[in-house]
This record gives C-alpha cells, sequence and structure tokens, in this order.
C-alpha cells in the first residue's frame, strides 16, 4: 500500500501545477501521507535501510510506467536499464539479507555445544 499509494501522490503531483489546482492538490496530499503511514507501518517488521529503498526503488519505478502509459513520456533503452538496476537493488536488499549477528552467534554457540555433546557421548 506504500508503494501505491507513492505511486498516486507522485503522479497527482504532476496535474497539481504547482498546488494551483484544487483536486489534484487535495489527491496529492492525502495519497503522500497514507503512504508515509503506510510507509511507518512496515517499520515495524522491515529495517528502515530495507524499507525506505524498497518503497522509493519500487515507487519510482511505478510513476515511471504510470507516466509512459498516462502522460506518454518517452524512454529509451539507458532510461530502462537504469530503473531495472533500482529495482533489481531494492529487492536484492531483501532477497540477499544477511543474517542478524544475534543469530550468527547462537548458531555457532549451537553447533559447539552439539559437538562437546557429542564428544561426552562417545
Amino acid at each position: 500500500m506504500a508503494v501505491l499509494t507513492e505511486i498516486v501522490w507522485a503522479s497527482a503531483l504532476k496535474t497539481t501545477e504547482g498546488f494551483t489546482q484544487l483536486w489534484p492538490s487535495v489527491l496529492c496530499l492525502i495519497s503522500v501521507s497514507l503512504s508515509v503511514f503506510f510507509l511507518s507501518i512496515t517499520f515495524k517488521s522491515l529495517p528502515m535501510s530495507k524499507a525506505y529503498p524498497i518503497w522509493v526503488g519500487f515507487g519510482g519505478a511505478g510513476v515511471l510506467i504510470y507516466s509512459i502509459l498516462f502522460f506518454h513520456e518517452s524512454i529509451n533503452m539507458m532510461q530502462i536499464i537504469g530503473i531495472s538496476l533500482i529495482i533489481l537493488g531494492s529487492a536484492g536488499l531483501e532477497l540477499f539479507k544477511s543474517k542478524p549477528k544475534g543469530e550468527e552467534v547462537e548458531l555457532d554457540q549451537s553447533i559447539a555445544v552439539d559437538k562437546t555433546n557429542e564428544t561426552v557421548s562417545e
């Protein structure tokens, strides 16, 4: 929801004409508030270092697609590669995450305990 509402506010921002148009401005302000609210909820389950770049990356890609489809903006191959790298980088933050230090320590300790128990039982 955070990404979808980001796409809405960023797209509506173009139509506000510097916040001189009432309804696009209202839509923009409501959707930016909702977007930040939903993003704050994701911080409960994801670290900020991952949630924020994902929000920005996928939101940016969504705005790019929206602007091509509805504002007939042009795009070239280098821009496609660039936005693809942003999406891959944003997704990669979660896909290739490292284990927290606490988990690594616990794992190492459990292995040491298991080896000690095996040696004692032999």
